[in-house]
């Protein structure tokens, strides 16, 4: 019988199988950008307005351009601390007034009665509406950015 030397007993050292890839996750820990020394909040006069266009008169099944146009303002620039707890600070100052794609295609759209309008376009590009059925119909949109508001409703009347 052969002895058995105390170092064939130990387990094998466990050796990283991604080094590389260790060592970038430790460097990018030190890459962290350093909290803004500035940030934006609304100020106390603070107001945030959406106005909507569409044709008041349509035919069934024709598409539509949404229009829309988005102003806010004014901003106030705090150091982050002074900041009231619940805002959502911004890093720039948002644009005063906004119009377009930016503005329709990342507006939630409502209309009622609900289920003949469709609307089509991806978010933040341009946006259309299409209805079904003939009626009138009152459309309405909302925005969570950069601070929620709901625009004006139009009725509009589909032959």
């Amino acid at each position: 019988m052969s002895a058995v030397s105390p170092r064939s007993l130990r387990p094998p050292r466990a050796v990283p199988k991604f080094p590389g890839l260790v060592l970038a996750l430790l460097a990018l820990g030190g890459c962290a950008e350093p909290p803004p020394e500035w940030i934006f909040v609304p100020a106390s006069t603070y107001r945030c307005e959406v106005v909507i266009a569409v044709p008041a008169r349509l035919k069934v099944g024709e598409e539509v351009l949404l229009q829309a146009t988005r102003t806010n303002g004014p901003w106030q620039r705090v150091r982050p601390d002074q900041a009231v707890p619940g805002l959502t600070p911004w890093t720039k100052e948002p644009p005063a007034r906004q119009s377009g794609f930016e503005v329709t295609g990342n507006l939630h759209w409502l209309v009622a009665p609900a289920g003949f309008a469709t609307f089509s376009g991806e978010a933040r590009r341009e946006r259309t509406v299409r209805f079904s059925q003939a009626g009138r119909y009152r459309i309405q949109a909302r925005s969570a950015f950069p601070t929620p508001a709901t625009s004006n409703e139009i009725e509009v009347v589909v032959e």
